[in-house]
């Protein structure tokens, strides 16, 4: 049975190999298959872990325009699904919009791995050159996927250490031989296994709350919806500070645009904070000189300002455009909130390693993450998959993550 199955594989490949059809087919096959393995990459860990094995070429002994390909419909089928939303939201009409901001991330995700090529010393060169420009900005703030994510699943606690280890990766199988090649195979498992053995997740601070809601952004009745929400979140705020929580997080933007109107609000927040002792974050949006701040404002004992280092690219940052919002990529993203240094992620820096990276030479105990989902027609879906990015960052570090967002699921 068995040499008759050996005979059919044989006989299989030899097909393949001379048939210009079986050939074509394959090809087509294999982008189709990677751009799906892409689209899916964020639903499960164990597919998050495989992303350095499938964006990057570390696995092909030639470096051709058909594994550059592969590696291109790798990063379009993960493109699609960040910017998936888009389209819900507004419509056919900005299915054009979609279409090249997928693109375009695609490209910048891509890009980076491209310039692999060659053998020996130019193989080597090219991977080292690659695995830096990949973390660096703009690509290590851009790009996702991003292969360094995978490292919070790969090597949960070793911090920069499995960073590097991703990167090895990529640069180091076509330069080891043999003996060495099973060496460095065997020694990256087992440290994978036993990281993942050993690790314990951190609890979070006693007291801190990530606040879930769902709110809905209509197109209409808009200030009136937003009078309403404001007094729903400070009622929800209130209840929890009432309850001796003292820090509590709002999601992203949820207080929507900082107009005068709302200022009596935040320093009624303010002072119900400072009167509990306490401390709260407030997902707001604010203009100055007509750009605009993904912004989550810390009040109460310690009033600062958290200014988001990398909103969504090509949607609320477009460095092509005088307005739109900022873009901060070398602030540390570090506030001390109660007591504890603590790193600040908003939405997409979830998704990309450099700011979580940068923050952590300065030493955090604890990450504050905030997101909003409410003008997507799935909240809850796209929710679902960028918790599994942000829990591979807190697993990375071995820190413990509170979670604040706004969650739709469906209409």
């Amino acid at each position: 049975m068995n040499n008759r199955i050996n005979a059919v594989l044989k006989a299989t490949i030899a097909l393949i190999k001379t048939s210009p059809f079986f050939q074509k087919f394959f090809r087509l096959f294999t982008l189709i298959l990677f751009a799906f393995m892409g689209y899916h990459s964020y639903d499960h860990p164990i597919l998050f872990a495989l992303t350095p094995f499938l964006i990057t070429p570390a696995l092909c002994p030639v470096i051709n325009w058909q594994s550059r390909l592969a590696i291109f419909a790798f990063a379009c089928g993960a493109s699609a699904l960040a910017f998936k939303p888009i389209g819900d939201v507004l419509g056919s009409d900005a299915l054009l919009s979609q279409f090249s901001a997928c693109i375009l991330l695609a490209i910048v995700s891509a890009l980076p791995w491209l310039i692999i090529t060659g053998v020996g010393r130019q193989r080597l060169i090219t991977s080292i050159a690659a695995c830096l420009i990949a973390i660096l900005p703009p690509f290590g703030t851009l790009a996702a996927p991003n292969p360094y994510m995978a490292a919070g699943y790969l090597l949960p606690g070793t911090g920069i250490l499995g960073l590097i280890l991703v990167a090895s990766i990529i640069i180091l199988p076509f330069q080891l031989k043999g003996l060495s090649m099973k060496m460095f195979l065997c020694g990256l498992i087992a440290t994978s296994l036993m990281s993942n053995i050993i690790y314990d997740e951190a609890p979070s601070p006693t007291g801190w709350v990530g606040l879930k809601t769902s709110f809905k952004d209509q197109n209409t009745n808009l200030t009136q919806e937003r009078n309403k929400r404001t007094l729903a979140l400070i009622a929800q705020i209130t209840s929890e500070l009432d309850n001796g929580n003292k820090v509590i997080i709002a999601p992203e933007s949820v207080f929507g645009l900082r107009t005068l109107g709302l200022e009596p609000q935040l320093k009624l927040i303010e002072a119900r904070a400072r009167r509990n002792d306490a401390i709260v974050l407030i997902g707001i949006i604010e203009e100055i000189s007509g750009t605009r701040e993904n912004t989550l404002l810390i009040l109460g004992a310690e009033p600062d300002q958290y200014n988001a280092r990398q909103p969504v690219p090509f949607v609320m940052w477009n460095p092509w455009k005088g307005s739109g919002f900022n873009s901060h990529w070398f602030n540390s993203g570090i506030h001390n909130i109660a007591g504890k240094r603590t790193a600040i992620l908003i939405c997409w820096e979830e998704w990309v390693p450099w700011p979580m990276l940068l923050s952590s030479f300065q030493y955090p105990e604890v990450i504050v993450s905030a997101s909003n989902h409410g003008w997507t027609m799935n909240g809850e879906y796209m929710w679902n998959k960028q918790t599994v990015s942000a829990k591979a960052i807190s697993n990375l570090y071995g820190l413990p993550i509170v979670n604040a967002a706004n969650i739709i699921d469906g209409i």
